[in-house]
């Protein structure tokens, strides 16, 4: 048994563990809280994560370039990942992950500052993954804010490509 185990340890087929949708949150979340103030993602920062699924990524970059503008004002003016405009993200909470198939929607608890008094909020997002090739990858972020008129990111996304005049 020894000598199979390490026969696949050299030849590259044990690789560590596939990463739960859980901690896959968790991980991409914690990483925007430690940023603070500063946590909005670049374009290429967006290009080059592996957490965020093919067409979600390209819509985000396209959003995040400038590409959904109309008569020169962003459509868009919150940060579509966090739901989030002037606040500063301080941490990050992922819950346990409700699995359907090759989907999965995980809670998240983001925790955050506000306005001059630095006031402590939690915004409360659902974050939807899909199965891929590359492993559990996030493909929207839903939003629990009463009163939007577009409960998710891709809705949002959709709009301001349609308004934007892209196809």
């Amino acid at each position: 048994m020894k000598k199979i185990a390490t026969l696949l340890l050299l030849s590259g087929a044990c690789l560590a563990a596939p990463k739960s949708p859980q901690q896959i949150v968790q991980d991409f979340y914690s990483e925007i809280a430690k940023r603070g103030g500063n946590y909005q993602l670049t374009a290429e920062e967006l290009e080059k994560s592996p957490w965020l699924e093919a067409n979600f990524k390209r819509e985000l970059v396209a959003q995040r370039k400038g590409e959904y503008k109309q008569d020169g004002r962003w459509l868009i003016d919150f940060d579509l990942l966090t739901d989030m405009q002037t606040d500063t993200p301080t941490s990050a909470r992922a819950l346990p992950a409700q699995v359907t198939g090759q989907q999965a929607i995980v809670p998240l608890q983001l925790n955050y500052v506000t306005g001059v008094r630095q006031l402590k909020r939690v915004e409360s997002l659902k974050i939807h993954l899909q199965q891929t090739s590359a492993g559990w990858q996030i493909d929207n972020v839903l939003y629990s804010r009463p009163g939007l008129i577009r409960k998710d990111a891709l809705g949002f996304l959709k709009w301001a490509r349609e308004g934007s005049g892209h196809k």
